[in-house]
């Protein structure tokens, strides 16, 4: 493909080569659970949440965020054009 023609492959996609499994190994060490935790309690705490309410995470990629507020009570959905994540979400990551 020359230099100033546009990709037919979207961007966002794990056919992209860039949020695929890729980007999951090169961040894995940076993405922990501590950190994963520490941001939702952040969350949390700066949204005021409340018990049940139901949160829209988008993009949610593999549902780092989502999965714990759900797993707090929250009423989750997430969302993403990227199905190799939402995949990955689906299976609790």
């Amino acid at each position: 493909m020359k230099n100033n023609q546009i990709s037919p492959i979207p961007w966002y996609t794990e056919k992209a080569d860039f949020f695929g499994l890729e980007y999951l190994e090169e961040y894995e060490s940076s993405l922990t659970q501590e950190r994963t935790l520490n941001e939702v309690n952040f969350i949390e705490k700066i949204l005021s949440l409340k018990p049940g309410i139901k949160i829209l995470d988008c993009p949610c990629g593999y549902g780092r965020h989502s999965i714990e507020l759900a797993r707090r009570g929250y009423n989750v959905t997430g969302l993403d054009l990227n199905s190799f994540f939402l995949e990955k979400a689906k299976k609790g990551n």
